[in-house]
């Protein structure tokens, strides 16, 4: 569903973030800009927090919209696989 697709989107994008890693700190390094490949993993990472927040917010959101039946009765046979 969209849950499992963003998820494994954000884990796809940090896969290959992470595999390019060392190629583009060695780069940064040379130019002499190591800051900015730690602000880049900070940014990368706080999006993923926000994206986390709101996958949890709209969790809450559809769980809250649903009715809950709760049955302790007598199962019917004939409507209940419960026998």
């Amino acid at each position: 569903g969209m849950v499992g697709a963003t998820l494994g989107a954000l884990a796809a994008l940090r896969t290959g973030i992470s595999a390019a890693g060392p190629l583009v700190a060695g780069l940064l390094l040379a130019l002499g800009l190591p800051h900015v490949f730690v602000l880049a993993h900070v940014a990368i990472n706080g999006v993923a927090v926000v994206a986390a927040f709101r996958l949890r917010g709209s969790l809450r959101r559809a769980e809250t919209g649903r009715s809950v039946q709760v049955d302790n009765g007598v199962p019917d046979p004939r409507r209940s696989a419960r026998v």
